[in-house]
């Protein structure tokens, strides 16, 4: 299974941000989230788990640091 690191959850979470602004609702997180996964190696023909989406909208949810 392919799995991303602390710090590359948390760069995911924060291009979504800077891209997509701060006030995505969670559905619409997903949606670009999912979009963007299609260009990472290992992930462009399957989709993340719950667990990792939950994971990357924690640290987009809860803002930069």
């Amino acid at each position: 299974m392919d799995v991303l690191r602390a710090t590359e959850k948390k760069s995911l979470a924060e291009t979504i941000r800077c891209n997509s602004g701060t006030d995505l609702d969670y559905f619409s997180f997903v949606e670009i989230a999912l979009a963007a996964f299609e260009d990472i190696p290992g992930f462009e023909t399957r989709h993340p788990d719950i667990e990792l989406l939950n994971d990357l909208w924690k640290i987009y949810s809860s803002g930069p640091e």
